[in-house]
């Protein structure tokens, strides 16, 4: 082949390259919206209630409908937050979860042990209020900027969101 071909051919590959990275790469619009309650999961956070906080059905649903804090600690990996956001019905896919995360503006510097995410993005070590009512860009927001210290580490991966509701008042650091 001509050598004055290869680099016009090679600018034409990363040309379209790029161009399929940035907008044909990019998740459904309907993988984006909120689960809301009727979405088909593997589990449902009110499973996890049941099966690990020993909550009756009742309870689970009036909790889950409530709202969950999401726990991320020192053991948690970015594969493992996308997982079990998924598979507990928060978000609609593993893909669309973590590129909206990739591509979702940090504001908040990342502290001692925080997970990366992409190539500027943390999620620190903490606790966060999600809910099934959020749709993927607001719960990578949430991951990306609202985190709150956790004061007891339950090991737990979710907890009733409101703190008073259950359990009674969440502990201080």
């Amino acid at each position: 082949m001509n050598k004055k071909l290869i680099l016009p051919l090679g600018i034409v590959v990363v040309a379209f390259a790029s161009i399929y990275l940035l907008f044909l790469s990019k998740p459904p619009t309907d993988s984006f919206k909120a689960p809301g309650n009727d979405y088909n999961s593997p589990k449902k956070v009110e499973n996890y209630f049941i099966d690990t906080l020993r909550m009756t059905p009742e309870e689970a649903k009036k909790f889950a409908d409530i709202g969950v804090s999401f726990y991320v600690t020192k053991n948690t990996t970015l594969d493992g937050i996308i997982g079990n956001l998924a598979y507990y019905g928060l978000v609609r896919d593993e893909k669309t979860l973590r590129y909206a995360l990739e591509n979702t503006k940090d504001t908040t510097p990342g502290k001692d042990g925080a997970i990366k995410v992409g190539r500027s993005g943390t999620i620190d070590l903490g606790y966060y209020d999600l809910s099934r009512n959020m749709d993927t860009w607001q719960i990578a927001n949430a991951l990306l900027n609202n985190p709150r210290p956790i004061g007891v580490e339950y090991n737990y991966l979710f907890m009733p969101s409101d703190p008073n509701a259950y359990y009674g008042p969440r502990p201080q650091e």
